[in-house]
């Protein structure tokens, strides 16, 4: 079973390369400053669409609320290197609110972290979410 969804994998990644390469989706935007440290030559930004590809297709039956939210995430950087989401500050409070609202729909707390002050102030719901999103968004 895994065998077809890793060849699959390979064919749909192959076709959104030369997709994305037959109508120069990626080729008529301007390299970023920090593009030309590794490489002087336009490298097409598509990892991240292999990535998406592979998660869809290896959780294909069970997709859940997290793959939700990592897809929307990923829309939001997939405009931004199209150029279409150019202001920062929008997309980290954009980002910020869909990590609260995977955090909050998601039951996810903090429950011991050994300081005792610290577990006093986690004690109080809305301070255990704020804390868990400052955990998700530095971490990522």
């Amino acid at each position: 079973m895994r065998y077809i969804e890793i060849i699959s994998i390979f064919f749909i990644s192959y076709t959104i390369y030369l997709f994305l390469n037959k109508f120069k989706i990626f080729y008529k935007i301007k390299k970023d400053h920090h593009q030309n440290f590794t490489h002087k030559d336009f490298i097409l930004p598509i990892g991240g669409y292999y990535l998406l590809v592979s998660l869809i297709i290896f959780n294909l039956l069970t997709i859940s609320l997290e793959i939700y939210y990592l897809i929307l995430i990923f829309f939001i950087g997939a405009l931004s290197d199209l150029k279409k989401f150019n202001s920062p500050k929008l997309r980290l409070i954009i980002q910020s609110i869909l990590i609260l609202l995977f955090i909050y729909q998601s039951q996810i707390q903090i429950l011991s972290t050994r300081i005792d002050f610290l577990d006093n102030l986690l004690t109080n719901y809305y301070f255990n979410i704020f804390f868990c999103k400052f955990l998700f968004i530095n971490r990522y």
